[in-house]
């Protein structure tokens, strides 16, 4: 079953990184390279947000592996003698009927923190609009 939705988040992730640079090269009024640093570094950001969007689900589907997953707030924790209760906060949604209809049985809460699996912030730069003052590449050997 791992092998499934490995494979399954795996092809999610593709067609929405594809959708991603897709969407946003296909409004350029000219090529990438011919726009200025602040407007290459604006569709850089834009694309980044939906790369992430969709990392985060496609992240959100492996740690799930098959389970329901139940996106919530934790408003309140108490720690008492009889053990500790928690308060969350979930919106109205069919997931949220389907953990209604578990009240008094045994559910298993997962504290996972996605921000482990995501990163990249520098891994695209924008071109700089001015050249390098002194290009090392053309220095004669």
């Amino acid at each position: 079953m791992q092998n499934d939705i490995r494979s399954t988040a795996h092809q999610f992730l593709i067609g929405e990184v594809i959708a991603a640079a897709a969407r946003h090269f296909q409004t350029l009024g000219k090529p990438f390279k011919n726009l200025r640093q602040a407007e290459q570094e604006e569709v850089l950001r834009d694309m980044r947000d939906d790369v992430e969007t969709a990392t985060r689900a496609a992240v959100e589907l492996i740690a799930a592996d098959g389970r329901h997953v139940y996106r919530a707030h934790c408003k309140k924790v108490n720690f008492g003698e009889d053990g500790v209760s928690a308060t969350i906060e979930l919106a109205n949604t069919p997931e949220a009927h389907d953990l209604a209809d578990r009240a008094g049985q045994t559910v298993l809460v997962i504290n996972e923190d996605g921000r482990r699996y995501l990163g990249g912030d520098d891994v695209i730069e924008a071109e700089k609009d001015e050249p390098r003052l002194f290009d090392s590449s053309a220095d004669p050997a």
